[in-house]
């Protein structure tokens, strides 16, 4: 639902600041994702880019105060990997950590790990280490098993075939340098969206856009 002419008025004029708090560094690939479907969900809407620093602190309540500090925002993404829990109580843990800090806060909790979310695509793999029209073989998991598998270990592994180099090339290819590239060269979310973990984070964040929204006025 996009918003009334006159909110859209107001909200075109105001700038909404972002900031991430995840799990690790290597979670920053979530950011391109995250700034995409900004984008889609409110086209007429001006977003700062994600902020977004590794934080240290034990406890993801210590972490969302010292990311607030540091990157004060408007709507604040609170990524968790599920690692065995259930997404329920992943859900749980996120919103008592943000209660009363983050009111405009949204969960980013993929089944697994953040790598799930960058096997969908075929395309965004091949043009991330430069090789669009390469034919070799990624073997990558179904729609289906996607959550279930390892998907750092499947998506280093794909990054590997799609560069096609040869023997001595390979062995020198560190395919974790180029997870964020798959992450920024993914133009479109369809086949993302058939995910369950990312179509609920879609409707959450449509909700916290919703609810922004209002505020605005």
């Amino acid at each position: 639902m996009q918003p009334s002419t006159a909110l859209a008025w107001v909200i075109e004029r105001m700038l909404v600041n972002c900031s991430l708090v995840a799990d690790g560094s290597s979670d920053r690939a979530l950011i391109p994702l995250i700034e995409r479907l900004l984008l889609e969900l409110r086209p007429g809407w001006r977003f700062s880019s994600v902020q977004f620093e590794r934080l240290t602190q034990p406890t993801l309540g210590e972490r969302v105060r010292e990311c607030l500090a540091r990157y004060p925002c408007d709507l604040l993404f609170v990524h968790r990997d599920a690692e065995g829990e259930s997404i329920d109580q992943r859900m749980r843990e996120i919103e008592t950590s943000t209660r009363g800090y983050a009111p405009n806060s949204v969960a980013v909790v993929p089944v697994k790990m953040t790598e799930a979310w960058l096997l969908t695509n075929e395309a965004s793999i091949r043009e991330a280490v430069g090789n669009l029209t390469g034919t070799a073989p990624l073997s990558l998991p179904t729609l289906a098993a996607i959550e279930r598998v390892d998907a750092k270990e499947k998506l280093d592994a794909a990054l590997t075939s799609a560069a096609n180099l040869n023997r001595r090339r390979t062995r020198m290819f560190r395919a974790q340098d180029y997870r964020f590239r798959v992450a920024e060269c993914t133009h479109d979310l369809e086949r993302l969206r058939k995910l369950s973990s990312f179509a609920s984070f879609e409707e959450r964040l449509e909700a916290v856009l919703r609810h922004l929204g209002t505020q605005a006025i």
